[in-house]
């Protein structure tokens, strides 16, 4: 057994493992302790992108949201939904976010397993919307 896994088991250490594809130190060289995350409810100005992860049975649906400025990117803003949630709640929840803070630039999904079908159903209602609008 491997020194670093030894530690981990039985001595109950954290051991960062040989093979991590994110070090320890850099995760903590990320982290802002003077940061205070955005509420739903705030209105704030900025450049903002926003993230969306469907899961519903054993993975949570998670949205986030970075601000942009310079050439930074800053965790502003994080729901997780309890398990179960119906995806259309995920869905408007992103679309009132969007529409409340006003300067969301870009939404991105993870379209493996559902989100697929859900970004494909997203697109093709506003493709929708936009040609019953006449915009």
């Amino acid at each position: 057994m491997p020194d670093e896994r030894f530690q981990r088991e039985f001595n109950a250490e954290f051991v960062e493992d040989v093979d991590a594809w994110l070090t320890q130190s850099l995760i903590v060289s990320c982290i802002d302790s003077q940061l205070e995350p955005y509420d739903f409810q705030d209105q704030p100005k900025g450049e903002f992108y926003a993230g969306v992860d469907f899961g519903k049975q054993r993975d949570y649906s998670v949205v986030l949201t970075v601000e942009k400025t310079a050439n930074l990117l800053r965790l502003v803003h994080v729901h997780r939904f309890p398990l179960k949630t119906e995806y259309p709640s995920v869905i408007g929840y992103v679309k009132s976010l969007h529409d409340h803070w006003q300067t969301v630039r870009a939404i991105n999904a993870d379209v493996t397993g559902v989100g697929n079908y859900i970004i494909e159903d997203m697109v093709r209602t506003r493709a929708s919307l936009l040609l019953n609008s006449g915009n």
